[in-house]
């Protein structure tokens, strides 16, 4: 049935239907990711300079090796793991795959309904038109009874 089909590409609801399942993979994938550790890499250089006219600065200058300039360098990877103790991270998690799986049958819902609908339409037009040609074949099987009897 190409009305079906044309009914089926052609259908809002369908295409905001598979925009909800896009949302909650996403919202799902995001709920199963709290679940890993977080790794990160930093890196960063600090400079200092100590001025001399303070009290410290003064004393820390009459050291052997003294540099009243200096930096500081930090390279290296960081993580963390937030430990889910009592599972709200895990029901989180379920929730949102369970919503995900919901949207999913959404779409399927609605493209049976789209086309019971586009099919029933159809169906029912097709009905009407056949209707229509009985009632002219009536009226004209009429006007040529009427046509006998006057003749007669």
């Amino acid at each position: 049935m190409d009305r079906v089909q044309r009914a089926l590409n052609e259908n809002l609801d369908l295409d905001a239907a598979y925009a909800r399942v896009r949302q909650a993979r996403a919202t799902a994938a995001s709920a199963g990711a709290q679940l890993l550790p977080t790794v990160d890499f930093n890196a960063s250089r600090t400079y200092k300079h100590l001025r001399l006219n303070g009290a410290f600065g003064s004393v820390a200058n009459s050291s052997p090796g003294f540099h009243c300039d200096g930096h500081e360098d930090v390279i290296g990877p960081w993580a963390s793991w937030e430990i889910d103790l009592f599972g709200g991270s895990r029901r989180d998690a379920a929730a949102a795959n369970t919503e995900a799986q919901a949207a999913e049958a959404q779409p399927v819902g609605t493209r049976i309904t789209v086309a019971a609908g586009t099919a029933d339409a159809y169906l029912q037009i097709r009905c009407y038109r056949a209707r229509l040609a009985v009632a002219q074949n009536q009226i004209a099987t009429d006007e040529h009874l009427v046509e006998l009897v006057h003749c007669a």
